[in-house]
């Protein structure tokens, strides 16, 4: 077990010392649960073998927010408890941890030990909790994102009960979602709805309700979180224009909503208002959803898409605007590890972040090096290697490995970031201004929000209804901090590493708490445990 830390400080009012702590699972099995996929009642349990020791200075330092105490080396030990479960080299949502530090104790030290259900690993895989998830997402209206509590925080159009926070008013500043004691360790942001993943696999949906699309059986408007029904765990979600699509444990597809160009999957054009399985047998690993069509990468990196192809955006060499409401295989047999839809195309990524695109190319969308609509994959005009893409309707970002910024496509009201709110049209990508580095990009409508490795968010383009969550001038074309945030988590963001058949092309790291954030905040905690003034 790794523990790692963000947001150390101290307040010299209150005389509380406190961090941010996440944990990461060092070892080669699931913890946090006696089955392999159901959360553990207790959780994963971290817990102090000593008081905490004075080692500079004089006075008793004492943990301050435990969560209870056990015997578990001796009597009444404080323990903090994560609820949840953790597969192998998986990280945590973090906690925070508090202890009343007298301003007379220059240093303190204690040792911590875990308490924690492993299963029997006999036929077991650690499935479930490996989430591919996204901790920011922009749409037409709205923006939400993930704290490292887990708590969802939402700003913009509050119509249909987007944001989530029991109200349909305007948000020009992020607003908590009301969803109690759940953990989110995913977003996804529709057109006037918003879904959200759990840390146990369980997914909610809140906004306009019509064709089913928040996914609890029915089609009425919510303005708080509801359980999409089923008892499915999921460990990713995908949200279109008026549905939604999720990724169970087990590689199946489920999707629900408006169905009328056949982007369910299930072989209809009739809506659904529960999870109905996408047909063909397929084992995915990376959805998509766009406007009307969807898309997924098998665990083989195999590319299928379903749903509308009048632009080509099924990516099968031919364009007609009739449903295509199976998965229907990418042309080119190209070997992608991940991706995106926008509204009338998809682009997807090698193992080595190469960055391919097809469908609908006006603006400059697709980043091709010209304006031209194509039916199958083409590779962006650039030397960069991307982790990350996000698609809006007229525009495209992505972040690249060493974490710098690009957008290319329509750059009305500033959406790209590169500085300027002209109406050009960059067919190529264009780095974003002002921001050195990223390490996620949602691309909404007529807007761009991104986050910093600090956990900061940024955002850019058209302020209409207060979708950039400040109150920048309208529009703007350069990066503008969303200031009342605590700071955004971003966990498995990117896709996986090299393929095993593609020896010899560079792999990148999947971008984790652990290991971006918290390798700074690493030092500040060392820092912080040795000199508490």
């Amino acid at each position: 077990m790794h523990l790692t830390s963000n947001n150390v400080g101290y307040d010299e009012v209150t005389e509380v010392f406190s961090a941010e702590v996440a944990i990461k699972n060092l070892v080669d099995q699931v913890i946090g649960t006696t089955d392999g996929s159901t959360r553990a009642v207790d959780g994963i349990r971290i817990f102090f073998v000593n008081d905490p020791v004075t080692t500079g200075g004089t006075g008793n330092v004492t943990v301050r927010n435990a969560d209870g105490t056990g015997d578990f080396t001796a009597t009444g030990q404080p323990y903090f408890e994560y609820r949840q479960a953790l597969g192998p080299g998986r990280t945590s949502l973090s906690r925070k941890w508090e202890w009343n530090v007298p301003a007379t104790v220059e240093s303190f030290g204690f040792l911590v030990g875990v308490s924690v259900d492993v299963a029997d690993q006999a036929g077991l895989q650690p499935v479930g909790y490996d989430f591919v998830a996204q901790t920011i997402s922009a749409d037409s209206l709205h923006t939400c994102a993930l704290d490292y509590s887990g708590q969802a925080w939402c700003w913009g159009s509050g119509g249909s009960g987007r944001l989530g926070n029991g109200a349909t008013t305007q948000q020009t500043t992020p607003v908590a979602v009301q969803q109690g004691s759940l953990r989110f360790v995913s977003i996804d942001t529709g057109r006037d709805h918003t879904c959200a993943l759990t840390d146990t696999g369980d997914a909610y949906c809140w906004g306009a309700g019509s064709y089913g699309r928040l996914g609890n059986g029915d089609s009425v408007a919510a303005s708080t979180p509801q359980l999409v029904v089923g008892g499915i765990k999921f460990k990713q979600l995908a949200v279109s224009r008026f549905g939604a699509c999720a990724l169970a444990v087990d590689g199946k597809a489920y999707c629900w909503g408006n169905n009328t160009r056949g982007q369910l999957g299930d072989g209809t054009t009739e809506d659904k208002s529960v999870p109905t399985e996408v047909i063909g047998g397929h084992t995915f690993k990376w959805l998509a959803a766009g406007g009307f069509h969807t898309c997924g990468i098998t665990t083989g990196g195999s590319a299928y898409c379903w749903g509308r192809n009048q632009f080509g955006q099924i990516g099968k060499g031919t364009r007609e605007d009739e449903p295509y409401t199976q998965p229907t295989p990418v042309v080119g047999g190209h070997n992608f590890v991940s991706v995106y839809a926008g509204q009338h195309n998809a682009c997807a990524l090698t193992p080595g972040g190469e960055a391919w695109c097809w469908g609908h190319g006006g603006h400059g969308r697709l980043g091709i090096g010209r304006i031209d609509t194509i039916s199958v994959p083409e590779p962006v005009a650039t030397n960069e290697r991307f982790t990350s893409l996000t698609l809006g309707t007229f525009h495209t970002c992505g972040v690249t490995l060493e974490g710098k910024g690009y957008c290319w496509g329509y750059n009305i009201r500033g959406k790209l970031g590169i500085g300027n709110t002209d109406a050009g049209q960059y067919v190529t990508p264009q780095s974003i201004a002002d921001v050195d580095e990223f390490t996620s990009i949602t691309a909404g409508a007529d807007h761009t929000c991104g986050v910093t490795p600090a956990g900061t968010v940024y955002c850019w383009g058209n302020n209409e209804n207060g979708r950039l969550g400040s109150a920048v001038s309208d529009p703007t074309g350069t990066p503008t901090l969303v200031s009342t945030l605590n700071a955004i988590a971003f966990l498995n963001g990117a896709p996986e590493g090299c393929a095993a058949d593609s020896p010899g092309e560079f792999c990148f790291p999947r971008r984790s708490l652990a290991e971006r954030i918290f390798l700074a905040a690493r030092d500040a905690w060392r820092a912080g445990l040795d000199n508490l003034s």
